[in-house]
């Protein structure tokens, strides 16, 4: 079994984590603070929603369809 070692409990870090352990990774999961995503907020860099955006392109409209529906994918349960 490979090991792997995440460094960060936000939404990179934990979805990443996430899916190296449902690939059958053995994952080790570090993060500075006393809880995960106490930081994830702050410093994302991707649209973890479809909130009221207005696209300025094509690409980034598929992208963005793209990233609803990878999310929606793996994270369903967290939504409403």
């Amino acid at each position: 079994m490979k090991k792997v070692c995440v460094v960060g409990g936000g939404w990179t870090g934990c979805h990443l984590a996430t899916r190296l352990l449902s690939l059958g990774f053995h994952v080790k999961l570090l993060e500075e603070r006393k809880r995960i995503f106490q930081s994830a907020s702050g410093f994302n860099q991707s649209r973890l929603h479809v909130g009221y955006h207005y696209p300025r392109s094509f690409e980034t409209i598929a992208n963005l369809k793209l990233g609803t529906s990878e999310f929606l994918m793996h994270y369903d349960f967290l939504t409403k």
